[in-house]
């Protein structure tokens, strides 16, 4: 194993020369009495003797964890400090995956159960998943910034209806799959977006390239067999959701309903499927992947 640092270096994160006002700006975030209840986590990334740490601050605990390239080709992410309580530690990507499901944590967070507009959701029940490499993705970026903020759920920056927090609640979307090649049914998965563009090459029966995975290296240097379809390829083939045997597809519709609640959506479909009869239709042979779609 080898600690992989941020792919493109360049001034993102909290160098030795902003460690005093890396840290006092990371406390007035999480303390000032204007700003603080909104916010959620701060991360960071700062440069150590052992090629840097990704750093993830809240009220309840702080985390500290590196980015390492096994053996195998993977990545993993060890932990290496814990102060308090690890405020990603919930990385479920099952969690709240029902309306039911987020009446109980809305209403155990002190807010109203049953009013879809103030269902908010208090960081203890909320989950985080693929954190730590999400994180890492963000400092890749040499136009990463120094800190970033993940907001409560309540707090969705200075307009309503904003994206980007790291919770669950914000990250997850609704993920399906129909047409051949596809198994139709429910599949206890979670996928992340950079996993969508390859699943429908793989379809389609695209050829395999020589191209980069998510290490930022080619399969020539890795010294394997062309393995991606992708000239860089972060995401894997949801091999789960397709019959590798039957006939692959000749072209690729891709529907995008923006902003649409996974949980709110199969509700609805439960509860009137007839007022959605193409949504309905098209749910009931496609793959559905439980744990939806995470934004990455």
């Amino acid at each position: 194993m080898q600690t992989w640092e941020p792919e493109r270096p360049g001034g993102q994160g909290l160098d030795a020369n902003q460690e005093e006002s890396g840290n006092r700006a990371i406390h007035a975030l999480l303390t000032d009495p204007d700003c603080g209840d909104g916010v959620d986590l701060v991360v960071t990334f700062r440069e150590d003797a052992e090629g840097g740490a990704y750093e993830v601050w809240s009220r309840r605990g702080l985390v500290r964890f590196r980015r390492v390239l096994c053996d195998d080709g993977s990545f993993d992410f060890p932990v290496i400090e814990v102060a308090g309580e690890n405020p990603i530690g919930n990385q479920d990507p099952h969690a709240l995956d029902s309306l039911d499901a987020e009446r109980r944590a809305a209403e155990a967070s002190g807010f109203a159960a049953d009013a879809s507009d103030r269902r908010f959701i208090a960081p203890a029940y909320q989950s985080y998943p693929f954190a730590c490499e999400r994180i890492a993705q963000l400092f890749d970026s040499p136009h990463a910034p120094d800190l970033a903020i993940s907001p409560t759920d309540w707090a969705q920056g200075p307009y309503a209806g904003n994206h980007g927090a790291l919770h669950v609640r914000q990250a997850r979307a609704p993920l399906w799959f129909a047409g051949p090649r596809v198994r139709p049914g429910r599949h206890r998965l979670a996928a992340r977006a950079v996993d969508v563009a390859p699943t429908i090459l793989a379809a389609c029966e695209f050829p395999r390239i020589d191209g980069a995975d998510h290490s930022g290296r080619t399969a020539s240097e890795r010294g394997v067999e062309p393995d991606v379809y992708l000239r860089r390829q972060d995401g894997r083939v949801l091999e789960e959701v397709l019959d590798s045997a039957a006939a692959p597809a000749r072209r690729a519709y891709l529907f995008l309903l923006d902003g649409l609640h996974m949980t709110e959506l199969e509700a609805r479909l439960e509860a009137e499927p007839e007022r959605y009869p193409n949504l309905s239709s098209l749910r009931e042979r496609a793959a559905q992947v439980e744990g939806g779609s995470m934004v990455r």
